[in-house]
């Protein structure tokens, strides 16, 4: 979404399949690409490293993982959406949304084998 003041939206931090479902929503509104952790230069506006990713390729490598997700008993939900594996895993290392889709994917099978589902 643009606006001549705008170009940008923030969000909240979010796990990826409740970001997923919230950007699908603003994609009908014409959200075209999603920019993780974008650093701000010394002014204050915020820079673009590396290529956005686009909003349709993005929910597709989510919407890929989402089954093996669902496996995963309540504590390990729980941690999965704790905010550390984020600080762990920075958005900004992943060039595009297979990336991201790959180290979620491995955080999901670890939880997996420690806590069963």
């Amino acid at each position: 979404m643009t606006s001549p003041e705008i170009d940008y939206i923030g969000f909240e931090e979010k796990d990826p399949f409740e970001l997923s479902e919230m950007v699908g929503l603003l994609e009908q509104t014409g959200l075209k690409f999603l920019v993780f952790d974008p650093p701000a230069d010394t002014d204050g506006k915020l820079r673009i490293v590396g290529r956005p990713i686009p909003v349709g390729e993005y929910r597709s490598a989510i919407e890929g993982i989402e089954p093996e997700f669902e496996r995963l008993s309540p504590e390990a939900v729980e941690e999965f959406r704790r905010p550390s594996h984020l600080e762990r895993w920075p958005f900004v290392r992943w060039p595009d949304a297979e990336d991201i889709a790959a180290d979620l994917h491995a955080r999901i099978e670890e939880l997996l084998a420690r806590h069963g589902g």
